[in-house]
């Protein structure tokens, strides 16, 4: 596979990124350099992390698209941004190739953080996905005929009322959010559509929304059969007068992230999972600092643009189909960490925190992680009095709340 790299791929004095993926693209080998470029503190190859996990949210489109273009023994080259628990995302840009119904994707690139002519086209074009994806309100979803696994992005799981992404992994657990009309025929009407060619469905959800499923088959067989397909799914709850597509049930317009109906579903089924499985589980509110003086001084319009501002922080920072990020009310943001502590939450608070220093407004945040006993209500109240303390301590910083009864982790 290397011979057939072009020039660019040669390392010089560069360590190669190198990954193996299975059918569900969770990651089955990652080497060091990869493990290290991420920073997770998960191994990639433990059979739990997916390529998805480790991608920026506005990636995930063409890097879908690029393995969906993928055949056995067949090589696509594609430059992705990768999530960076550590610090800044990394610019990377690999060669997938297809290879065995074990391993079908094996991976091998290069970290390319310093090419600033390559970051600068990667931005524009990321940009662009990114606004689109918000214009119209579409998440991603695919579908491994072979094995009925399915995978829903952040935004089709916000369109679904699902409560986290993960809580969708087969086709039977996607089919069971839709009105009981369609449990009969759903399954067998997206395979005849792929069968024909192009998906378009409109379904209508266990609690009165209509969603458009739309998408084709990735890969079919030496019959034409389709074995995986992926595509785009939105709501239809409303439309407004400029003609764009809105979810308003889990959707926050302004921001484009999950609003305060979503997060307290997300939160709900989070805490129980976490109760289930012993894991940690950080709550992180968030204030913009002194909003009103802005909206007095220089209008509405610079207020809103402080929320903006402030929610592209957060998207960019956090893990998509993991963590939930949401728009709690108001001049408040909301943020759901499954699987980390306070300490890591903390970390990553602070960070963010910084970068926006060089805004013309700052944020006060309070981090409190599940105790044993809590309810979803008490983990709330524990992270609004930290955020209540950074408030008193100045503002423009971050407290943490510790847990009344120890964690729960065993």
């Amino acid at each position: 596979m290397l011979a057939n790299l072009p020039p660019l791929w040669v390392p010089d004095r560069v360590a190669p990124l190198v990954a193996t993926l299975d059918r569900g693209l969770r990651f089955t080998f990652a080497n060091a350099p990869l493990q290290r470029l991420v920073g997770s503190a998960v191994p990639l190859a433990g059979g739990i992390v997916t390529l998805l996990d480790v991608v920026v949210p506005e990636d995930i489109s063409h890097v879908l698209g690029a393995i969906r273009r993928l055949d056995i023994d067949s090589e696509t080259v594609v430059d992705i941004r990768m999530r960076s628990f550590g610090g800044s995302n990394a610019y990377t840009r690999f060669s997938m190739h297809a290879t065995s119904a074990t391993h079908p994707i094996e991976m091998w690139g290069l970290d390319v953080t310093n090419d600033q002519p390559l970051r600068a086209r990667l931005a524009h074009s990321n940009r662009l996905v990114e606004l689109a994806a918000r214009v119209t309100g579409c998440g991603i979803w695919s579908w491994d005929l072979t094995t009925d696994a399915f995978a829903l992005d952040t935004r089709a799981a916000l369109v679904m009322g699902t409560l986290t992404p993960r809580s969708v992994a087969t086709i039977a657990e996607f089919a069971a959010l839709l009105s009981p009309q369609h449990h009969d025929t759903f399954v067998e009407s997206v395979r005849r559509d792929l069968d024909r060619g192009m998906l378009d469905l409109t379904l209508r959800l266990n609690h009165g929304v209509d969603v458009v499923l739309a998408g084709e088959a990735d890969a079919r067989d030496h019959r034409g059969r389709p074995l995986k397909a992926s595509g785009v799914l939105w709501g239809i709850s409303h439309i407004d007068p400029h003609g764009r597509i809105l979810d308003l049930a889990t959707i926050d317009e302004l921001t484009g992230l999950a609003n305060r109906r979503a997060f307290d579903r997300a939160m709900r089924a989070e805490c129980r999972r976490a109760v289930a499985d012993a894991d940690h589980l950080s709550c992180v509110l968030i204030d913009v600092d002194d909003l009103k003086p802005i909206n007095d001084a220089l209008g509405h319009l610079a207020g809103d643009n402080a929320l903006r501002s402030v929610a592209e922080h957060l998207r960019r920072s956090f893990r998509n189909g993991r963590d939930v990020v949401a728009r709690w009310g108001g001049d408040e943001f909301a943020v759901l960490l499954p699987g980390i502590d306070a300490a890591r939450a903390s970390t990553t608070i602070d960070r963010i925190a910084r970068q926006l220093r060089d805004q013309p407004f700052t944020v006060s945040a309070g981090i409190a992680e599940l105790a044993a006993g809590d309810s979803p209500g008490d983990l709330l109240k524990r992270a609004d009095a930290a955020l209540y303390r950074a408030k008193q301590d100045g503002k423009s910083c971050v407290r943490r709340d510790e847990p009344p009864f120890g964690r729960l982790t065993r």
